[in-house]
């Protein structure tokens, strides 16, 4: 619970800085961002396969340069991951908060990487018949991503890769550790124009 509520603590100061930042600059666009999933469970997990799943919410580019921005996002994104042999589907929701460095080398494209916070919110086992709540109690969630995208005038399509550094079940089995991993790919939409 301690570690918790310094997380949170930090996310505000974060979201506090970064507002800051935001409304001293003049280069802003903000919008939504909608894309698809394909999550695992790595580590210690064995016998799993992907699970498709949505993600989608909305960010905020702030241009430090023209060839550099930060992109603080607040998203919604479903991840997890599919049992080969019985094929239960086992279900993580999560309230992610990335925070990304882009960095454009050409007009048009671009690499992103940086970390991401997030909050597990749902996490049950779907076994066709029935789903069961799984919740072990709730979970902090720190990864890193990194990934590129294309910038299509307002609209671009970004694939990234995220890492956890945190496990799906909170103090795992044991020593087990069962940290998500999750490709994605995402279109953003801008709800003003680029300045």
């Amino acid at each position: 619970m301690i570690l918790k509520k310094r997380v949170t603590l930090i996310l505000l100061l974060c979201i506090l800085f970064l507002s800051q930042i935001v409304q001293a600059q003049e280069n802003t666009i903000y919008g939504a961002k909608l894309g698809v999933n394909v999550a695992t469970v790595g580590g210690d997990a064995e016998g799993v396969q992907g699970r498709l799943g949505f993600v989608g919410g909305l960010y905020l580019i702030s241009k430090l340069s023209d060839h550099v921005s930060l992109q603080p996002e607040i998203v919604y994104s479903q991840q997890g991951a599919t049992e080969i042999a019985g094929n239960d589907v086992i279900k993580y929701d999560y309230i992610h908060f990335p925070i990304a460095l882009k960095v454009s080398p050409a007009k048009g494209f671009y690499v992103q990487f940086g970390p991401q916070f997030g909050f597990q919110i749902n996490s049950k086992i779907d076994t066709g018949d029935e789903t069961l709540d799984i919740n072990n109690g709730e979970v902090v969630e720190i990864s890193a991503f990194g990934g590129i995208g294309f910038d299509f005038g307002p609209a671009e399509l970004s694939v990234k890769y995220n890492v956890a550094f945190t496990s799906t079940v909170e103090g795992g089995r044991g020593d087990a550790k069962f940290p998500n991993r999750v490709f994605q790919v995402a279109a953003s939409i801008p709800f003003n124009s680029n300045p």
